[in-house]
């Protein structure tokens, strides 16, 4: 898991602020705006695994509006018990941890889509993290106007899944701090009462500092393992 420092800028999780300097772990995550401190205890980041990535016949899930809609993270959570399905799902779940430019803390709305075998200390992680940058103003969300990728593997049968474990790579960006950056996030997701829901989460992978999509080398250095698909740039 990679680590950096920078001043007032990007996304990581160990929060170390003296006035704006922050520290950064995975990817588009734990930033500071200025004149924050960061909390004095937050859970640690849970390990990153990546998947192994199985190439799929199916098309990528469509491209994202730029703002999540818990109501259509819903439809989509019990739209179809198929791998497709279940990746569109993870997509939308990454989209929604990711957005912290809502008024409200977000818990109600990631604890709704938990499975109740999720662990406690992922659970922990997401709604305090999530409750953390809405608290700093650090504004970060994926930008959905850029290309977004995927990957993801099944476990359990091939045409109705028990499991889907989906690795989301996207743009982060948080204006405040004029800061971006890609990253890779993992996402595995159950079938579980009729429906969709997050299992668990670990992140991952800091990608390049870029407001762009990425170039062919930096797909071949930063996409590495089989199985990757593209999604297309949706609103942003």
């Amino acid at each position: 898991m990679k680590a950096r420092h920078l001043v007032g800028a990007s996304i990581g999780l160990l929060l170390v602020v003296a006035v704006v300097a922050v520290v950064e772990q995975v990817g588009p995550r734990r930033e500071a705006a200025p004149g924050f401190s960061a909390p004095s205890s937050v859970p640690d980041d849970p390990p990153w695994v990546p998947v192994h990535g199985q190439p799929s016949s199916d098309p990528a899930p469509a491209a994202l509006v730029d703002k999540p809609d818990p109501f259509q993270v819903d439809v989509v959570a019990r739209s179809a018990h198929t791998r497709a399905a279940g990746e569109a799902f993870a997509l939308r779940i990454a989209q929604l941890y990711s957005d912290a430019r809502r008024a409200d803390p977000g818990s109600a709305a990631l604890a709704a889509v938990f499975s109740r075998h999720i662990s406690a200390s992922v659970r922990d992680f997401l709604i305090s993290d999530a409750r953390r940058q809405r608290q700093l103003r650090t504004e970060r969300h994926v930008d959905t106007g850029l290309e977004m990728w995927i990957r993801s593997e099944v476990i359990g049968e091939s045409s109705a899944p028990d499991r889907v474990n989906v690795e989301v790579a996207a743009n982060s960006v948080s204006r405040p701090l004029r800061a971006r950056s890609w990253y890779r996030d993992r996402y595995d997701v159950v079938w579980e009462s009729g429906r969709w829901r997050l299992f668990s989460y670990c992140g991952g992978v800091l990608g390049p500092d870029s407001d762009r999509n990425l170039t062919p080398a930096e797909q071949k250095t930063f996409l590495t393992g089989v199985g990757w698909r593209r999604i297309p740039a949706g609103s942003g």
